[in-house]
């Protein structure tokens, strides 16, 4: 009965520790399982964040778009003004010299 007893007793012991373990991979199990929610959850804002990122790449893609399409029309006419002011001050020089000549032909 003693031996009995004694066995009793270190299967109920040998029980607990099992149980004990149990626990402990119980609690770890949870802790990776919030864990992963939690890694699923920060790919999903990543995501999303490089989304709106990306949108705003190609918001800012247009606006440098339309930008460059101003310069290059401002470019062009500051081209053609200086080309009319050329021509205006060639003209000028052909007055000149047209007059010149009349006052020498005089």
């Amino acid at each position: 009965l003693r031996e009995a007893i004694t066995n009793q007793s270190l299967l109920s012991e040998r029980l607990e520790r099992e149980i004990s373990m149990n626990s402990l991979q119980i609690s770890q199990l949870k802790i990776l399982k919030a864990q992963a929610v939690q890694t699923m959850i920060d790919r999903e804002e990543n995501e999303r964040a490089r989304r709106a990122i990306r949108r705003v790449e190609i918001e800012l893609q247009g606006i440098q778009n339309e930008k460059n399409l101003e310069y290059e029309k401002e470019r062009r006419r500051k081209e053609k003004i200086a080309q009319i002011n050329d021509n205006v001050s060639k003209a000028n020089i052909g007055i000149a010299e047209t007059s010149q000549n009349i006052v020498e032909t005089r």
